[in-house]
């Protein structure tokens, strides 16, 4: 999956591409638009669907839905906010929320531990903290 991006001209792209081998490439935004003009996003399969986080605008600005999925291998694409919390529980039962980004780094590793390593704010300012949870579950720990 190739999803985003800007073109040869500088313009925003609304695009995702997948394939299966590499060689053979289909354009899934002639078919459904849903994922938006977005750059800097990152892609994880996770639980049997694409989970996408991050993004920004030809400004910097982040996106509102922060957090995207799709069922269908990337055909179409919904918010999935109200399914991720990342967040981190404190010792006083408040919560530090993971703040809008993107170009961020995201991993899964073998036991199912979704890492969200470092990105960029809206004044291109650099993140380094990495978080690290499980989708649908209430907390992410900052590591």
């Amino acid at each position: 999956i190739v999803a985003g991006g800007y073109n040869s001209n500088g313009e925003l792209l609304n695009k995702v591409w997948s394939s299966s081998d590499g060689l053979y490439w289909v354009d899934f935004s002639s078919e459904n638009t849903t994922f938006g003009q977005r750059t800097g996003v990152s892609l994880i399969h996770y639980e049997d669907k694409l989970l996408c986080f991050g993004g920004a605008d030809q400004f910097g600005n982040q996106w509102p839905n922060m957090f995207l999925q799709s069922k269908d291998e990337g055909l179409s694409w919904k918010s999935a906010d109200s399914l991720m919390w990342v967040r981190e529980k404190l010792t006083d039962g408040t919560y530090r929320k993971y703040e809008r980004r993107y170009n961020q780094n995201v991993i899964v590793d073998k036991d199912k531990y979704i890492y969200l390593i470092g990105g960029r704010d809206s004044a291109n300012n650099y993140f380094k903290d990495v978080w690290r949870g499980r989708l649908n579950k209430s907390v992410f720990l900052i590591k």
